[in-house]
């Protein structure tokens, strides 16, 4: 979900694309194709990718008059994708199956330069240190950061060990089920080994879990770094003092996400039975917010409202201080179809897994 300056939504997933009015509480348009991912340009344009024919193509949708209009791109990309997210102010990211990034320049709408990621698999989740570095998991047990800018300047193609800084490589980040932080120079990773902070890009603090159940969720608050598992507990580090201290909530529910404010004494937590909950860090205190009627997978804040999506499809925006909601809707509905031997429960939820804003510092 992407929300552009006028109060309108995107929401992208599976088989459709939906454009939501905030204010104005309506659908104003739906598009069904097929693994659809989408971004806002600007408050009237859209551009979408979908798979045709086993091949991404692009199409931008552009309100006039009240009406949004399309018309296809010339982009065509041998690859299905599986991540859109906006780079800065020119240019928006296309992640591929293929380990392929495309770049999109939003302003002539052409793919400028591709870089491939070495290594083997389906690359995950990516974010950025700063405005121009990108951090990315490009092979088991290692992340590494690189300036696509900089790389595609030097006409290289190609993301290596020769243009690229590795963050670690051991054991530590082995785990599949990890959340990671960035505030400034430190770079904090969570899984089920515990609590990994990296300072100018080197190991500075590891804090071995000993729980044997696995941490979802990291973030940075004031000196603090918080991370969740799914044993219900909050582990606190104070990245100065190196002071280590265990919080339990009164309702010991298992913790599936969390988020805050740079500056705030207050972190906020989702959890698998559908609580949305705040912890303060100077009076130690828990209080529920809200309890929602599904798991919470994904949380965004800013001073005044918190986005919130859940395994029903649901997005719910709360005011905090209020601990109402301001509007909730369904994003998008279960796939009957979508069946598969692992995930036998694929047809009967309909996981929203991240949520972006656009701009990104507010939530209009």
């Amino acid at each position: 979900m992407i929300c552009d300056p006028n109060s309108r939504e995107i929401i992208s997933q599976n088989d459709a694309m939906t454009i939501y009015n905030i204010k104005e509480k309506k659908v104003e348009l739906c598009v069904e194709s097929k693994n659809n991912f989408s971004c806002f340009i600007n408050n009237k344009t859209v551009v979408s990718f979908t798979l045709v024919n086993k091949k991404t193509i692009a199409n931008i949708y552009q309100k006039e008059n009240d009406e949004w209009k399309n018309n296809e791109l010339s982009i065509e990309i041998d690859s299905e994708i599986n991540r859109v997210k906006e780079y800065n102010v020119d240019y928006v990211i296309v992640q591929c199956y293929n380990r392929t990034m495309y770049f999109l320049n939003k302003r002539t709408f052409c793919i400028d330069f591709n870089l491939f990621i070495e290594g083997k698999g389906i690359l995950g989740e990516f974010t950025f240190i700063n405005d121009s570095e990108i951090i990315i998991a490009d092979k088991p047990k290692r992340l590494i950061i690189f300036n696509p800018l900089s790389i595609a300047e030097n006409k290289e193609e190609q993301v290596d060990q020769n243009n690229s800084s590795i963050v670690i490589e051991d054991n530590n980040i082995a785990g599949m089920n990890w959340g990671i932080a960035v505030k400034g120079n430190l770079i904090s990773i969570a899984n089920e080994n515990g609590l990994f902070i990296y300072k100018d890009k080197k190991l500075d603090k590891a804090n071995h879990n000993p729980l044997s159940l696995s941490g979802c969720g990291v973030a940075i608050s004031s000196d603090n770094i918080i991370y969740g598992d799914l044993s219900g507990k909050l582990t606190l580090l104070n990245y100065n003092t190196n002071k280590h201290s265990v919080s339990i909530p009164q309702e010991q529910e298992m913790i599936r996400c969390i988020t805050s404010c740079d500056c705030s004494t207050k972190v906020y937590y989702g959890t698998m039975m559908g609580s949305i909950c705040s912890y303060d860090l100077s009076f130690e205190i828990h209080t529920k917010i809200i309890n929602l009627s599904s798991s919470i997978t994904c949380l965004r804040i800013n001073s005044i409202y918190l986005i919130s999506s859940d395994i029903s499809g649901t997005i719910t925006v709360i005011q905090i201080n209020l601990k109402t909601i301001v509007y909730s809707f369904k994003a998008h509905l279960p796939n009957p179809l979508n069946t598969d031997n692992n995930f036998g429960s694929l047809h009967l939820t309909a996981e929203i897994w991240s949520i972006a804003t656009f701009p990104q510092t507010e939530l209009n």
